[in-house]
């Protein structure tokens, strides 16, 4: 779970990311971090640019997460 945690922390801005920028970013091995990533791209919670080989957090993931965060207030 710490995983998904980490990873979650950094996708939370919404920026475009690549595969390298979040490996840089997290200390996880890079295949937790591929789990994570293909987990959360097979149940829409990314977007992904295939072409430009980047992902962000979908919006509606992003507005969730910012609702959870309002009612732990």
């Amino acid at each position: 779970m710490q995983s998904v945690n980490e990873i979650m922390s950094f996708l939370e801005t919404g920026n475009w990311s690549s595969f390298e920028d979040l490996i840089s970013k997290c200390s996880l091995p890079e295949c937790n971090v591929e789990l994570v990533l293909n987990f959360l791209i097979q149940y829409d919670f990314l977007e992904v640019d295939e072409k430009k080989q980047i992902f962000r957090l979908h919006p509606d993931m992003i507005d969730l997460i910012n609702r959870l965060d309002e009612n732990k207030s």
